[in-house]
């Protein structure tokens, strides 16, 4: 099987960049990719399955394969997450997303943003250039994604910086790109 963090391609042109789902649109279950075997598993706190309590994911959650963010960045130490407009995807599939811009989110003191994307072939989609777009002609869409990113955990504990704009955005991904092939490097 191949490691989904670092087989995977991280980008396929300059605007264009693959991101594996981990949590289909509309689930409640929380998977994850194991770091180590690079495979997506059904993550467990305290020997117990989890689910989260509260409304499904509004997109198909995943992450940007071959980045990082880094503890010494204060980050998470995971690779950079991503939530996909539009229809459920099956966990595990890879797509081409174009990147709209993001939500940059505190998690317990950890840098913890969520980049908005939608897949490059989205028919739904396919007029949105930016997060300013989104706003404009999906009125109340990101703010019910921010709302979501505030409440799915107890109350408090992710905090919301700010959106950050499609370049800015891309850049920061850029920047987790390098962060990823500094760590693979030192592992090799």
């Amino acid at each position: 099987d191949r490691h989904l963090i670092n087989d995977v391609a991280f980008s396929v042109s300059d605007n264009v960049f693959n991101a594996v789902v981990e949590i289909p649109a509309g689930s409640s279950q929380k998977w994850e990719v194991d770091k180590i075997s690079g495979q997506i598993e059904w993550e467990k706190r305290k020997g117990k399955y989890r689910v989260i309590d509260f409304l499904a994911y509004p997109g198909n959650y995943g992450f940007i394969p071959q980045t990082y963010q880094s503890v010494a960045m204060g980050g998470d130490g995971d690779p950079l997450d991503v939530l996909i407009l539009g229809e459920a995807l099956p966990k595990g599939t890879v797509v081409e997303i174009k990147i709209l811009g993001s939500l940059n989110l505190l998690d317990g003191g950890e840098i913890d943003d969520k980049y908005i994307a939608i897949p490059v072939n989205s028919k739904l989609f396919k007029k949105v250039k930016d997060l300013d777009d989104a706003f404009i002609k999906y009125p109340g869409s990101i703010e019910i994604i921010r709302t979501w990113f505030e409440g799915y955990k107890k109350p408090g504990k992710i905090q919301f910086m700010g959106y950050s704009k499609r370049q800015k955005a891309m850049n920061n991904i850029d920047l987790g790109h390098a962060e990823w092939i500094k760590a693979v490097g030192t592992r090799s």
